[in-house]
């Protein structure tokens, strides 16, 4: 007999290609690791394959990536809609809501634009989930590229030392203040 699944999360291992993505680089929309209530179909986009489609409101799919670095990125999102504008919601498993990003309407299924918009990524590995807050569209895939480094701290200790002063006469008691 069968212990109860209950309290295990199943994954769905068929698919070969839901490893861990990497960022910075491209993530195409099909490669999710778990996902409710959408669709892959066949591409008309540059480069073919399948495309995720068929998403209505509060969809979502969900990507196991790992952020080489943190910092700024640019977000791009390759996406169609037909005759309604969606909207994606991005959220991560350490950082929370990352981007709210309004889709345009490109006049057809397979007509293909790119939205942009910039999130702050935390380095490491992370779920990502792109939830579809207003369905009707299809997307491609999602591409991270980094803007900017997280900056490491600065070192606040600094040396400095006065050699010849000029003009004199030169008061030895003045103070400089940075």
């Amino acid at each position: 007999m069968l212990e109860s699944f209950a309290g295990y999360e199943v994954y769905n291992l068929l698919n070969d290609a839901a490893t861990i993505a990497i960022i910075p680089g491209r993530i195409q929309a099909e490669n999710y690791s778990k996902m409710h209530g959408v669709q892959t179909e066949n591409t008309n986009d540059i480069g073919g394959g399948l495309n995720v489609g068929y998403i209505d409101n509060y969809d979502w799919m969900q990507y196991d990536v790992n952020a080489k670095q943190g910092g700024t990125f640019q977000l791009a999102f390759r996406v169609a809609s037909l005759s309604q504008s969606g909207q994606i919601t991005l959220t991560s498993s350490l950082s929370g809501a990352l981007a709210r990003v309004n889709l345009p309407i490109t006049g057809g299924w397979q007509n293909w634009q790119t939205v942009f918009t910039e999130v702050q990524l935390q380095e490491g590995q992370q779920a990502l989930n792109l939830i579809a807050a207003t369905g009707g569209f299809n997307i491609n895939w999602l591409e991270f590229t980094l803007l900017t480094d997280v900056p490491e701290p600065m070192d606040q200790s600094f040396s400095f030392q006065l050699h010849q002063n000029y003009p004199n006469p030169f008061n030895h008691a003045t103070i400089y203040q940075l």
